[in-house]
């Protein structure tokens, strides 16, 4: 069993398309969310290279800050090592996105696995 505190408050976007997961769109909202904040939609990755899904960060104003929620997010580590493209959005462009088949789909440019990452992988 695998359990975490997470680093701001989570869940789902109630009414949004479904994403990668088979999941409603998933969010980190901190508690010192700041109004007029872009969203941040982070593309998230298995170990083997393959696209997991997205998390998106709302409340904040730096791609550094969502970052740093993200990866607070993985106690064991692994959220730097997971995370693809970092993608700011207009809280409108984010509301399309989210209700939408894109949100399946990695928001960034896709992941392109070194050569020496792509044996790391499958050794594992």
């Amino acid at each position: 069993l695998w359990e975490t505190v997470m680093p701001a408050n989570y869940g789902y976007i109630r009414g949004s398309a479904m994403a990668a997961d088979g999941d409603k769109v998933d969010i980190y909202l901190p508690n010192n969310a700041r109004s007029g904040s872009p969203a941040w939609i982070i593309d998230q990755y298995n170990d083997d290279g393959s696209f997991d899904e997205n998390k998106t960060v709302l409340g904040v104003r730096t791609a550094e800050e969502a970052k740093r929620i993200y990866d607070a997010g993985y106690s064991d580590g692994s959220g730097p090592r997971r995370r693809g493209a970092v993608t700011e959005m207009s809280i409108e462009d984010f509301k399309a996105w989210a209700n939408s088949a894109a949100a399946k789909k990695p928001a960034g440019a896709p992941r392109v696995m070194d050569e020496q990452a792509a044996i790391a992988a499958s050794a594992a």
